[in-house]
């Protein structure tokens, strides 16, 4: 038996450490190969690569915008923190090779599940933000479940009070 200090070496704990080792050694390898790669490419699109959660966040700002989600009492602190997001999306991404977007948990324009009509507005705000997997923001879309409270005329709530929860006339369960 190897002795070293008087200690048994225990040959799980060398493969370990020779597994860590190797580890490093592809992770440097990985990224000495992404940075030549961006040297490689042209200015415009190296900036876009190194800077890809603020590229989606002005992308996402301006579709906000032009929907009036944006409120005009968003402090910087608050929108610091939604930049905060897209980055934190961005590097999850590059660590993962897995696609993440910025999910709206209550959609900028929210439509019933049941009867597909715009039913819901949500805000451009931190608290409305979530990262998830690009196949989940997908799966889950711009459908919002109907289960709030709904003014008269809304097929939304006469479906709901259709449905036998005991509202009254649509009006929810007041």
């Amino acid at each position: 038996m190897y002795m070293t200090n008087q200690w048994p070496v225990d040959p799980a704990d060398i493969v370990e450490q020779l597994q860590a080792e190797h580890d490093l050694i592809v992770a440097y390898k990985e990224q000495r190969q992404r940075e030549a790669e961006l040297r490689a490419m042209p200015r415009r699109l190296r900036y876009k690569a190194n800077n890809c959660g603020l590229m989606r966040h002005q992308t996402a700002i301006q579709r906000a915008e032009a929907l009036n989600a944006v409120p005009p009492w968003l402090t910087e602190e608050q929108r610091a923190q939604i930049l905060a997001k897209y980055d934190l999306a961005a590097e999850k991404q590059q660590a993962t090779e897995i696609e993440y977007h910025v999910h709206h948990i209550l959609p900028l324009v929210g439509k019933c599940s049941d009867t597909g009509r715009h039913v819901v507005c949500g805000l451009h705000v931190p608290w409305n933000l979530k990262i998830v997997a690009k196949k989940r923001n997908l799966e889950l879309g711009d459908r919002f479940d109907c289960e709030l409270p709904f003014g008269p005329g809304c097929q939304c709530g006469e479906a709901q009070s259709k449905s036998g929860n005991g509202d009254f006339e649509g009006m929810g369960p007041f």
